[in-house]
């Protein structure tokens, strides 16, 4: 009875271990059987103690039952305690041998181990006197004996290959139970056969390998729990490491967690260079404490391995098998671990390392650990690398990697908020490279671009190291120096923009225009400090382009009535308030080839302001576009009334500013204005300087010069050897008329030669144009011009430019005198 009752008390602490533990199938399937032999022990006690046959035949009945519920029970117990799979057949032939032997046990009058005549007899046990059935052996019951047999031998077998692999105590203790089973299932079968008396010693064998696995099972909760805290300990540690702090504070405390977890003496977290040939430390942990960074070379290192898309573990001996690597043997490593650490890509960034100065122990599963903190640090690497890459895209400059307008602005402010003397001051030089766009448009964007990256380096290999240079705009560069002398950079400067480039098969001269402020430290504004920059490079622009010009309080000025003139320009504009005066062109017989429409603007407040002060003004503001529209169609009205009225013969010539020619729908807004006056195309005259011409694409330039003429336009070139003009592209361009301008007519004196002004004549003939000579003012000047062939003539000698209705009464006094 007390070995039931221990039984009896494992087996619902079985069940119950099944509940919490992870392996439900095993404790389940051995607190079952333990279940069983508890019954077939209260049933050993209930036979042996009968005093009828009726008695003992119940009794036996349930010793049978509980052994055949106990045989496939004890099949699955050795497959899942040994992680075998269960076999199909085998464990089919089981469950069915045992459903069957388990109905024939019921329905048999005397169970299946006996056949009749039975007899109850007494036999003395150790002086105790016991009851034993006497009969004959039922052949089921022989068979049911075999099979149990057969799964003892089979069960005791594997546990002996189990112990020579684990060389676990339990699965000892299990190999010895089956062994013990065994024997006492062949002496229970020479009981049945009356070979011997005595009781049946299976059970007690059972009851005491339960009381052995009990003190196994009890012990074996202590050592889950303790794992269990382990784990929980190790996912505590994960959490730590993987948290979301970022930078810096992570990588340390990335190593710190490694290091503990571990328990190795050093850790680090490299990132690997582009080249893939040296490392570079973002953390390093020794002791548990971080410590100074370091790079090293790959090349004879472990950490080599590892970059071939493996992890890489050496728990002893690793000093020896990389006898050359000179950080190993410094450090007298003697275990490592390394793991690559991989962007989201899969490509390796970097590397995880652990060292020790003893062989390392670790948990298998530890590894896994490794490979979240790997992941984690790959995510953390690739963020930082696109918050470098965003913050080079917003602080730097794609084409140069000069600072940008951005960083520029920030510098001139920290230098602001310094606490600076009064005497203290920051020069500021900002460059404009002169006429940038002709490089892009004659050689291409990409040819611009070496030449911007070009300049750059240049500016960076001529100027002190202490200087701040940045790119803060398309041809714009600025310098910030806060240590020199008004001059010190003034020869460096010009050492850089007066040496040509060579730029694959060019050679560009790079000329360009320098604005330069000296401005207190302490200023408030940064954008206030620019200014003064700037109104000094427009000044040097407007000086005629590759000049230097230092910003003095006359600017100031100068910007004031800039600012002035663009106001009252912009309400003259709305109030109609702006003028058109026309001076004729006279042939050399005295008629009138046409006239020339100029604007005049007549202020209130400002008195009469010359179209030399506001129409660089208009084009610098973009004003220039309404006021070009204004003066074309005050001009085309004028001229529908005299065609209308006088029957007027002439032309009206016209002024194009670049702004206006380089729009993309400028030749669709002139007809839709000849339209709305009924004006004809061919009596308009289209005057483009050179710099209006050559200021786009020559080749677009020549097109758009082409459907001019497709619309029935007259196209001048005004101004002509004062600008870009290049004979090449002069012969490409449809052009009717060539203007001399006023500069070279003025060098028509008595006694003085001029024959830059009469080979520009002789060009314009041979090319079967009208040559208009411009600004003529003597007598003396027109009987030259007509000896080197021009017979078109405008200036102050015929004509100043006049009203419209003054050139109208012209035309009617032409009119009569020709009437």
């Amino acid at each position: 009875m007390l070995s039931a009752g221990v039984m009896l008390f494992s087996a619902l602490h079985l069940l119950i271990q099944s509940r919490v533990s992870g392996q439900t199938t095993l404790y389940l399937s051995f607190g079952a059987m333990t279940l069983m032999a508890a019954t077939y022990q209260l049933a050993n006690y209930v036979y042996f103690n009968s005093t009828s046959v009726e008695d003992a035949v119940i009794a036996m009945k349930f010793q049978v039952f509980s052994v055949t519920i106990f045989i496939p029970l004890l099949y699955v117990f050795i497959t899942f305690y040994a992680k075998l799979t269960i076999s199909r057949y085998w464990g089919g032939l089981l469950f069915v041998a045992s459903a069957i032997v388990a109905v024939l046990n019921v329905i048999e009058p005397y169970s299946i181990r006996m056949s009749a005549p039975v007899e109850l007899v007494q036999i003395d046990v150790l002086g105790v006197s016991k009851s034993l059935l006497k009969g004959s052996p039922s052949p089921y019951g022989l068979s049911m004996q075999l099979l149990g047999l057969i799964t003892l031998i089979w069960g005791t077998l594997t546990f002996v290959r189990l112990f020579i692999r684990q060389r676990n105590f339990l699965t000892f203790g299990f190999g010895v139970f089956l062994f013990g089973s065994a024997f006492g299932m062949l002496y229970g079968a020479a009981i049945d056969t009356g070979v011997v008396q005595g009781v049946y010693i299976v059970g007690y064998a059972f009851g005491f390998f339960v009381v052995i696995t009990s003190f196994q099972i009890s012990y074996d909760s202590k050592v889950q729990a303790q794992r269990i805290k382990q784990h929980r300990a190790l996912l505590e540690s994960v959490a730590k490491g993987v948290s979301y702090t970022i930078g810096q504070q992570f990588y340390e405390k990335l190593t710190l967690q490694l290091s503990e977890i571990f328990t190795a003496k050093y850790c680090y977290i490299g990132v690997v260079s582009e080249n893939s040939k040296r490392v570079s430390t973002k953390s390093f942990a020794v002791d548990q404490c971080i410590s100074t960074n370091f790079s090293y070379e790959l090349i004879n290192t472990p950490c080599a391995n590892v970059l071939e898309n493996k992890t890489c573990i050496y728990r002893k001996g690793v000093q020896a098998l990389f006898s050359q690597d000179q950080l190993l043997v410094d450090m007298e490593i003697e275990s490592y671990i390394g793991m690559p650490i991989r962007n989201s890509n899969g490509v390796q960034i970097g590397i995880i390392v652990l060292l020790d100065t003893k062989p390392l122990d670790f948990p298998s599963h530890t590894l896994d650990v490794l490979d979240i903190f790997a992941a984690r640090a790959g995510a953390e690497l690739e963020r930082e690398t696109a918050e470098n890459t965003i913050r080079r895209l917003a602080y730097e400059d794609y084409l140069t990697q000069l600072p940008n307008r951005v960083t520029a602005y920030e510098y001139l402010e920290q230098l602001c908020r310094q606490n600076q003397t009064e005497e203290s001051s920051i020069h500021l030089y900002l460059i404009d490279l002169d006429h940038f766009k002709v490089v892009n448009d004659a050689l291409g964007h990409d040819i611009g671009d070496d030449v911007l990256r070009s300049f750059s380096r240049e500016l960076q290999s001529q100027l002190p190291n202490d200087i701040f240079i940045s790119r803060i705009g398309g041809d714009e560069f600025l310098i910030i120096d806060i240590k020199s002398s008004e001059f010190r950079l003034s020869k460096a400067l010009k050492n850089v923009l007066g040496e040509p480039m060579v730029i694959g098969d060019h050679v560009i001269e790079v000329n360009a225009s320098v604005g330069m402020a000296v401005v207190p430290q302490s200023s408030q504004s940064v954008l206030g400090m620019l200014r003064f920059a700037e109104l000094a490079l427009y000044q040097a622009k407007k000086n005629g382009r590759k000049q230097f010009c230092i910003y003095h309080e006359e600017l100031e000025h100068i910007a004031k009535e800039r600012m002035i003139i663009q106001t009252h320009l912009k309400k003259a504009l709305l109030d109609n308030r702006i003028s058109v005066h026309f001076q004729p062109q006279y042939r050399s017989n005295g008629s009138i080839y046409g006239a020339e429409a100029l604007v005049r603007w007549f202020d209130d407040e400002l008195g009469t302001v010359s179209p030399a002060r506001f129409i660089p003004i208009a084009e610098e503001t973009g004003l220039i576009h309404s006021l070009g529209d204004y003066i074309l169609e005050l001009s085309l009205s004028y001229l529908k009334v005299l065609k209308s009225e006088l029957n007027y013969a002439g032309h009206f010539s016209i002024n194009i500013s670049a702004w206006q020619f380089a729009l993309p729908n400028f030749i669709k807004s002139l007809e839709k204005h000849l339209i709305a006056h009924d004006v004809e195309a061919s009596d308009v005259v289209l005057e483009l300087t050179e710099t209006a011409a050559f200021f786009q694409n020559i080749t677009e330039t020549i097109d758009k010069f082409h459907k001019l003429k497709q619309a029935g336009f007259q196209i001048a070139l005004d101004d002509f050897g004062t600008g870009y003009s290049s004979l090449s592209y002069l012969k490409d361009l449809p052009i009717d008329i060539l203007k001399i301008d006023k500069a070279f007519v003025d060098e028509i004196v008595d006694g003085s030669e001029s024959p830059l002004t009469e080979s520009m004549i002789s060009i314009g003939s041979n090319m079967e144009l009208d040559v208009i000579a411009e600004g003529v003012e003597s007598s003396y000047q027109v009987k030259v011009l007509t000896q080197m062939g021009c017979h078109i003539f405008q200036g102050f000698y015929f004509d100043k430019p006049m009203p419209f209705e003054s050139f109208r009464a012209l035309l009617e006094a032409q009119n009569k005198k020709s009437d």
